[in-house]
């Protein structure tokens, strides 16, 4: 196993083996439950293309957080497209994708939009989800570290301390430029901490490098300054996905995917718009600037491919290895968990699996 440290009093993204705590219980972090939000402007929704607005009004609550990899939804928001398609929807947003996730577990939500990773850990323990449709994928994860590190390559990384937050699609990244370079989680030392420690850790020297969230981007060159380095690695597209609640009829899935492809078609439409609706529904999270400048490298399309299948098996077999978590996956087990009908039957292209 890795060589673990820890620095600091704040901990680390929820790693595996909490999910499996929390999920265990059924229970989620109240002190991380937000107010909700909703659709509030219908006067520039755009025009959708189904009867679902003449059905009985919906009322649906979806937990998330990630204003870019779940843009669609916050876009539907913005824009009234959910009202338009008869849903009444709550966003509730919460620090990370795996308090979101134990939300739909727990019953706090009906749906939810999380990365990869924290799905296959709870394919893994054998936890009932439903997978509806990945939303976005995005590839310029980004090694940062001081031009004083002597870092020059992956490769240049063997012996040194590395911050990451463990269990996190993060970690995965930091394994997967490690593994491109002849190196394993092993030839470094992992020091465990909070996306939000990484760069001022870097700032200090206490570690190395870090590979943290690109929320951090932006922030990461204003504190480092002159002596701010970085390396992309594309060999990784963390999916941001949509999971429904067992129990969800399919009516209600084909319907909320029925907006998220008209909030999606409008955001290839209108980016400068898309970027103004998304930036307004952050709260002051995310400025205006931001989101139009990361908002082009998440590849955005509801769709259901072979590839996040792929990844979640490979993501199976590195949590069995590197994090302890038991269990098998398959392609057969995810495909299991998939509710493709519901994507078929409002865009049958968009479903490229078995």
């Amino acid at each position: 196993m890795p060589k673990i440290r820890f620095l600091g009093a704040t901990a680390a993204l929820t790693a595996a083996t909490a999910l499996l705590a929390a999920c265990g219980s059924g229970a989620s972090s109240k002190s991380s439950s937000p107010a909700t939000s909703t659709a509030t402007s219908s006067s520039s929704a755009p025009a959708t293309t189904n009867a679902a607005s003449q059905s009985p009004t919906i009322k649906i609550t979806i937990a998330g957080g990630d204003y870019l990899g779940g843009a669609p939804v916050y876009v539907a928001s913005a824009k009234g497209i959910w009202k338009a398609d008869g849903i009444q929807a709550n966003v509730a947003n919460f620090a990370t994708g795996v308090l979101a996730l134990n939300a739909l577990l727990g019953g706090q939500a009906n749906f939810a939009f999380v990365a990869d990773l924290p799905i296959a850990t709870a394919l893994l323990s054998k936890r009932s989800i439903l997978i509806d449709a990945n939303l976005s994928k995005f590839s310029q994860w980004k090694l940062i570290y001081s031009k004083s590190s002597g870092i020059s390559s992956f490769a240049s990384l063997k012996g040194k301390k590395i911050g990451v937050p463990v269990g996190s699609n993060a970690e995965y990244v930091l394994n997967e430029m490690l593994v491109s370079a002849g190196l394993t989680l092993q030839d470094v030392s992992v020091v465990n901490l909070a996306p939000s420690e990484i760069v001022p850790a870097v700032d200090k020297g206490d570690i190395a490098a870090g590979v943290t969230f690109p929320t951090y981007y932006t922030a990461a060159q204003s504190i480092l300054g002159s002596n701010y380095e970085d390396m992309v690695y594309s060999g990784y597209a963390e999916h941001t996905v949509l999971l429904a609640a067992p129990g969800t009829p399919l009516s209600t899935q084909e319907r909320v995917l029925r907006a998220l492809i008209s909030a999606d078609n409008y955001i290839h439409s209108d980016p400068t718009g898309a970027a103004t609706a998304i930036a307004g529904q952050s709260g002051g999270a995310d400025s205006v600037s931001f989101v139009s400048s990361f908002l082009p490298q998440y590849a955005q399309k509801v769709a259901l491919s072979p590839g996040l299948v792929d990844l979640l098996v490979a993501e199976g077999k590195w949590l069995n290895a590197t994090q302890g978590v038991a269990g098998a996956l398959s392609q057969s087990t995810v495909l299991a968990a998939t509710s493709k009908s519901a994507l078929q039957s409002v865009d049958p292209a968009g479903v490229t699996v078995p």
